[in-house]
């Protein structure tokens, strides 16, 4: 029985300071401040034409940059 206690004890104090870390850690922006991948994402979903391909690339480029990059929303 204190095998058990120990174990579960164990589990729960690992779990605080995991919780703890990643509230130490994250990154915290107002609601009302865009990232620049949000914005970009709007020029990325816009249909190609002969005037914007290079300009949705781009888009499209950052866009999954900033994806394999933010380590807190990839999941």
């Amino acid at each position: 029985m204190d095998a058990w206690e120990t174990h579960l004890s164990a589990r729960v104090k690992t779990a605080d300071r995991y919780d703890r870390e990643i509230e130490l850690c994250a990154d915290y922006r107002p609601k009302n401040i865009l990232r620049p991948e949000e914005v970009w994402r709007a020029v990325a979903e816009n249909k190609s034409t002969r005037e914007n391909v290079l300009d949705v690339a781009f888009a499209k480029q950052i866009v999954e940059a900033a994806k394999a990059n933010d380590f807190q929303r990839r999941f």
